[in-house]
């Protein structure tokens, strides 16, 4: 592999996400990546990271968020 790039299917475990996920992130520029052929991206493992660590932080914010009362 290029150094410093993943596979989706690596950066979707790194990351705790779906693939299909990390896919959209990086068809909508969002995520740093390569796509190698047309079934086939190679994603920045540095970029993944960051993504853990926002992803983490929006969970954690979610679970603290007070509840709407209907």
């Amino acid at each position: 592999m290029i150094d410093g790039m993943i596979t989706v299917t690596e950066a979707s475990q790194l990351a705790g996400c779906d693939g299909s996920y990390i896919r959209r992130l990086l068809r909508e520029g969002r995520l740093r990546g390569k796509q190698v052929t047309p079934r086939l991206w190679l994603v920045s493992k540095a970029d993944t990271q960051q993504l853990k660590k926002e992803l983490s932080t929006r969970s954690i914010g979610q679970r603290n968020a007070p509840k709407k009362h209907r």
